[in-house]
């Protein structure tokens, strides 16, 4: 006679009918798994919490404030505003006990210097300033006065930006490494008695290693006697 197949779809109700001794085993293996997930699962959060909190209070202890500390899992993003050290505070953040990565991020101090940093970038956007200089010249023109006076009116606004002031000359200018730093270095000055940080610019002079034009022509040499004015962010 041939053997009925029981249904696979009984099994669970199988499982069931077994007394407590014969399902000793299910406690024994699944259940720890079970506990050790819904651990993890409320302790993760409450680590980050805990770590977030530690970090926003070691920040202000040290005298670091207004910064925003964001966690994920043990790394930490810090939103530090302008006016802030960011190097005290990651160095600050990276000793609290379990913290991970540290990563610092420059932020406006409020909607005005906010709005101040949009429009110079608006009105640079990724092209140079560029002031023109006339044949060997390391003084400002009229037009380059304007140019550097607008220019420190934005950046006073927005004080977490640094430039980059590179000089250039054509070809035919004796001593063109000098010239052109002493170009930049003028541009320099004109930003500093504006009330721009000294700090806040770098200056270069790069002589005529960095032609903008040919100067096949007189046109070309002109354009190749500038100054270069770069934004970077602090």
């Amino acid at each position: 006679m041939a053997r009925a197949v029981e249904s696979s779809t009984d099994a669970p109700r199988r499982f069931y009918r077994q007394s407590p001794g014969e399902r000793w085993w299910f406690a024994v293996i699944l259940l720890p798994a079970l506990l050790t997930a819904a651990f993890v699962a409320t302790s993760g959060p409450a680590i980050e919490h805990d770590l977030g909190l530690s970090t926003s209070q070691a920040l202000q202890s040290n005298g670091v404030i207004g910064v925003q500390v964001e966690m994920s899992g043990r790394n930490a993003t810090l939103k530090v505003p302008t006016g802030q050290s960011q190097e005290q505070a990651l160095a600050v953040a990276s000793a609290i006990d379990g913290i991970g990565d540290v990563k610092v991020d420059n932020v406006a101090r409020s909607a005005a210097e906010e709005r101040a940093c949009q429009r110079l970038e608006e009105t640079m956007g990724n092209a140079d300033e560029v002031l023109s200089f006339a044949g060997s010249s390391t003084g400002l023109s009229g037009s380059a006065v304007g140019q550097v006076s607008a220019l420190s009116k934005l950046l006073l606004k927005c004080p977490a930006v640094t430039v980059k002031v590179s000089g250039h000359t054509d070809g035919s200018v004796v001593n063109a490494s000098v010239v052109s730093l002493r170009r930049a270095e003028a541009v320099r000055d004109a930003l500093v008695r504006d009330g721009v940080k000294a700090t806040r610019i770098k200056t270069q002079g790069y002589g005529d290693s960095l032609p903008a034009s040919s100067e096949d022509t007189p046109t070309g040499r002109a354009l190749n006697n500038r100054v270069t004015i770069t934004l970077e962010e602090e």
